[in-house]
């Protein structure tokens, strides 16, 4: 499970900070026109429903003990920790999420045009760029599939644009309006399994689908529930559920909810906080694993060795490439085609063939369609000689200059390897020694000084006899 934290007071932010001296006891309802001067009126409480107790999430609070910094734990979602103060130039952060799977860095944006980076041990703030090129930041989402980081920016009841932001200058670049579904966008997650952009809109209290090529946003369904004031969303990266931090203006308290991807419908997980809390850009900790292995087995059959693996889950899996261990190397044997993306169970096999006999040991190199890559394995096996000896064809044949082949026996003897032409004449004696049981012996066949033609390879042991045939094309 992942946490998110719910932006009480994010939409307006851009505006000057309210003086919090509405009355409380005639809160308006009307989602025309989104109002943070009530938001000091939020009064959550509750006890969360069950979840995960060791996913938390990341925010910034803009109330006491605040502004500053904040932590909780899924399943406790009344109960914060305040990690530092820290408060932008225009006094609310609008978003933040992390950079993928590393958690040593918080990236925010605020209701103004600064960018910068919060460090979740200490709570410490930094502004990278004071002029990022974006006016009015509500929301932030990291993209697994692409590798990039995407805004949110909000003027409500006006427009809302999709924004991607370089982390390291913090300038941003426009990808385009979200249109009239998306008037007041404040919270966007892209699922990490599929890339797909969604958000939501506290106007029309409706759920978006959102390109992220074009920016444009597209009604899925309602929420449910009478959004208002600044909220944010974000997906736990172990199980794909999509979470709001949510602020339901009918009860108004901050709430914990699950949103339906497929109808854009949420359902309460639990209340947050013990008192008002306006906390925005709640980023999970969750670690998403780009490709879970689950299994990854050999069985030998004579010299063909058959590997099949399986995966529980698969982010961006273009294939896998099957090596084989040659000393200190590994030499890649063939490519096995991924499933993309998908949390569904895979079942892959693979079939080495015309191994020798000795000890083989394979493993599997996980691409994905960016090419990063992880390594899984070892997987060995020994391959024992059949019968009382095996005899590998010659490689390559026809041959110039050189060709080879390997020799195995079941028992400890003494054998000979020699090379006779057409006319029954012996013209090389290609090995002649002890083979060890069960270890390949490599033959060479020199044609240096030898005629174009046919040649016959005769080997013998004290337990057996054999040949083959090569042919030296010159």
């Amino acid at each position: 499970m992942t946490h998110y934290f719910p932006t009480l007071a994010l939409v307006l932010a851009f505006a000057a900070a309210p003086a919090f001296a509405q009355d409380c006891a005639n809160i308006p309802t009307s989602l025309g026109a989104v109002d943070l001067a009530y938001a000091h009126c939020a009064s959550p409480g509750g006890p969360a429903e069950s979840s995960d107790p060791t996913d938390s999430a990341f925010g910034w609070d803009s109330q006491a003990p605040g502004p500053g910094f904040a932590s909780f734990v899924q399943n406790l979602p009344g109960t914060l920790t305040h990690i530092g103060t820290f408060a932008p130039t225009s006094g609310f952060l609008g978003g933040g999420d992390y950079e993928g799977d590393d958690f040593s860095v918080w990236y925010w944006v605020d209701s103004g045009t600064e960018f910068g980076t919060a460090d979740p041990g200490t709570g410490v703030g930094t502004v990278v760029n004071a002029n990022s090129g974006i006016s009015g930041g509500t929301a932030m989402s990291w993209d697994y599939t692409n590798s990039t980081m995407y805004v949110a920016a909000s003027v409500c009841s006006v427009s809302s644009d999709l924004w991607t932001i370089d982390l390291g200058t913090g300038v941003g670049t426009l990808v385009g309006s979200m249109g009239a579904d998306g008037t007041c966008v404040v919270g966007i997650g892209s699922d990490p399994f599929t890339g797909q952009m969604y958000g939501y809109d506290i106007i029309n209290d409706s759920f978006l689908s959102i390109d992220k090529t074009t920016g444009a946003a597209t009604i899925i369904g309602g929420l449910g529930f009478d959004a208002n004031f600044g909220q944010g969303m974000d997906f736990d990266n172990d199980d794909g559920t999509c979470y709001l931090y949510a602020f339901n203006n009918a009860t108004f308290t901050a709430e914990l909810r699950i949103c339906d991807t497929a109808t854009g419908n949420s359902t309460l997980v639990g209340q947050i906080g013990t008192a008002l809390q306006q906390i925005s850009g709640g980023s999970s900790t969750t670690i998403l694993v780009p490709v879970e292995l689950i299994g990854f087995n050999a069985t030998i059959n004579g010299s063909t060795v058959n590997l099949d693996w399986q995966t529980a889950s698969e982010t961006n899996n273009a294939g896998f490439e099957v090596q084989l261990q040659d000393g200190e190397n590994w030499n890649a044997l063939g490519w096995v085609e991924g499933h993309g993306t998908t949390t569904e169970a895979q079942t892959y096999s693979y079939t080495a063939e015309g191994l020798g006999v000795g000890t083989h040991t394979f493993r599997l190199k996980q691409i994905d369609y960016d090419g990063q890559f992880e390594i899984h394995g070892n997987v060995e096996v020994s391959i024992e000689t059949p019968g009382t000896h095996l005899i590998s064809s010659a490689y390559p044949n026809p041959f110039n200059p050189q060709s080879q082949f390997t020799l195995a026996v079941a028992q400890d003897q003494v054998v000979t390897a020699e090379l006779f032409n057409t006319l029954g004449q012996r013209v090389a004696v290609l090995f002649s020694g002890t083979v060890e049981a069960n270890q390949a012996q490599l033959v060479t066949i020199e044609g240096a000084g030898l005629a174009s033609g046919m040649y016959v390879v005769r080997i013998n042991g004290e337990r057996f006899s054999d040949a083959l045939s090569v042919t030296l094309l010159k």
